[in-house]
């Protein structure tokens, strides 16, 4: 299974790159939004996208929106440290296919590629 993770905070990327290799996953890091949609521009189209919310050029929520009208078959899973049940509710109607709440566990990472 192919996984792109959307992080601009490099700890975070690298732990979450780390396990996922790990764990079987093959795994295409960004931590720019532009270069991420470039990437799937060019072809590079894996099956989940695990994205930050909170990111400097472009929002996780606009890049989920992006995503899922121009490649509706990729999941997509939002991940952000902020608890707002309006911002969970807004992903969710943006077509994400779960929400985690960080800091998450690995239990719960792969729970939500595999579910």
């Amino acid at each position: 299974m192919k996984i792109s993770i959307l992080e601009d905070n490099d700890s975070l990327r690298n732990t979450l790159v780390f396990i996922l290799k790990k764990n079987g996953f093959h795994i295409e890091e960004f931590y720019n939004p532009n270069h991420l949609l470039k990437a799937f521009d060019n072809g590079k189209i894996p099956d989940i996208l695990i994205s930050d919310i909170n990111m400097h050029e472009i929002s996780g929520l606009e890049i989920l929106g992006i995503i899922k009208s121009k490649y509706p078959n990729v999941e997509v899973i939002i991940m952000t440290g902020n608890t707002s049940d309006s911002l969970r509710e807004k992903a969710h109607l943006l077509g994400a296919k779960t929400f985690l709440l960080k800091p998450f566990g690995i239990k719960q990472l792969l729970t939500a590629i595999h579910h």
